[in-house]
């Protein structure tokens, strides 16, 4: 049986669910780590065999794979990925460009190579080492590290005091929560109004293909953490046009021609201006949401392209369905005492998946995506039907703090 090796990777969502999907595709599932304890026993049992190893080494990994044996090595966290991409090469497995991904990985570099057209906020890179008090572009604006995930670090400023405070969090971090080091530069950005979305893309046939657009519930300033997402959007043929012509140019600009591509944007005053390039499948359950809205399985379409195996088709047309998900979350401190509503949970028809914390867990107010609890999914005929269920089926369920 030949192998597909994964290097880390995020551990929920997409990312556990290709570790089962290997037995369906044949292949033996090789997992690589530098931290086999981040991960609960449960993952670690989904995998064939897997080895403790810097994944930041392609050579250090190569001593612990069998090169000749394996079709494919991919990675669903962001940190690897230049690793990762070094590894592939070095089998002959398929892979996307190098310069694209360190491009996309880095947000000034991503901006730097779009230019100052295409819905282009105003923006200014820092160094970490020396970060100012005031904001170079005015206020408000947008405080983030160039290559973190998950909010981390993202704080909207509306003045000075704002900004300063920001800007006293990020010069106490130097390490990502999974232990990996931050760029030394950092970014300030023209703050956008106006609603959030993410463009789910796969490239296919030699372009990029639009799957649907995904409509993000962002919380409130200071802190932008994704309180859920609703697949597919509804938006008018002129703004969808706009968007979809905004998103092929940016993924143009960054020469990238191989995977997946979960673009973040605004749309404004000025229409469609970018939040970043994300070089892979939406994360936060997004590719779930597109499973049950247009029954595509985009986990099992980059495992094959990753691979060379037979590819199948892409979803024609948007369906007759929706998906959204909300996350649950608390604006006090505290610890889960109790959990109730699941019994009614259950008795809706028209959910499809939900998480809920464990009696025990630590609760903080709603700064990154790390603080969230739990979530709910739910379908709908359309986008407004999806989320009216899911805000439902969020209802339902009561948390108790201790």
């Amino acid at each position: 049986m030949d192998d597909i090796v994964f290097v880390e990777t995020n551990s929920t969502g997409h990312g556990v669910r290709a570790l089962e999907h290997c037995s369906k595709l044949g292949l033996r599932s090789v997992f690589l780590t530098c931290q086999p304890e981040y991960y609960s026993s449960q993952v670690l049992s989904l995998v064939d065999r897997w080895e403790r190893v810097n994944t930041l080494d392609p050579e250090a990994m190569l001593g612990k794979i069998r090169p000749a044996r394996t079709l494919g090595v991919l990675t669903f966290l962001d940190y690897p990925m230049l690793a990762t991409i070094d590894l592939a090469a070095r089998i002959g497995a398929p892979h996307p460009q190098r310069n694209a991904i360190q491009r996309c990985r880095s947000k000034d570099l991503v901006r730097q190579a779009i230019g100052p057209q295409h819905g282009q906020p105003k923006y200014h890179v820092l160094s970490r080492n020396a970060l100012p008090e005031i904001s170079p572009i005015g206020y408000p604006c947008v405080l983030k590290p160039v290559d973190d995930t998950g909010s981390l670090g993202v704080t909207i400023c509306s003045n000075q005091a704002e900004f300063s405070a920001a800007v006293a969090r990020e010069r106490r971090r130097a390490i990502t929560t999974r232990g990996f080091a931050l760029s030394p530069r950092m970014i300030v950005e023209e703050y956008i109004e106006g609603p959030e979305f993410s463009a789910e893309l796969i490239y296919a046939n030699g372009s990029w293909k639009v799957l649907g657009i995904t409509r993000k519930l962002i919380s409130a300033p200071p802190f932008a953490v994704c309180l859920g997402h609703v697949f597919p959007a509804q938006l008018d043929e002129q703004t969808y046009r706009q968007v979809h012509d905004s998103v092929l140019s940016w993924m143009a600009a960054v020469d990238l021609r191989f995977g997946a591509a979960h673009v973040e944007f605004r749309l404004g005053a000025r229409g469609p201006a970018l939040i970043e390039i994300n070089p892979r499948l939406g994360g936060a359950l997004i590719t779930e949401l597109i499973r049950h809205a247009y029954a595509f399985d985009a986990v099992d379409y980059i495992m094959r392209l990753s691979t060379g195996l037979p590819l199948p088709e892409l979803p024609r047309g948007s369906g007759s369905r929706a998906a959204a998900l909300l996350y649950l979350h608390k604006d006090t401190a505290g610890e889960v005492a109790g959990v109730s509503g699941v019994e009614e949970l259950e008795r809706m028809a028209n959910t499809v998946e939900y998480r809920l914390p464990r009696i025990g867990t630590p609760v903080r107010p709603l700064e990154t995506d790390l603080d969230r609890l739990g979530h709910v999914m739910a379908r709908g005929h359309d986008e407004c039907q999806a989320l009216e269920n899911a805000k439902g089926a969020l209802a339902a369920i009561s948390v108790e703090l201790g």
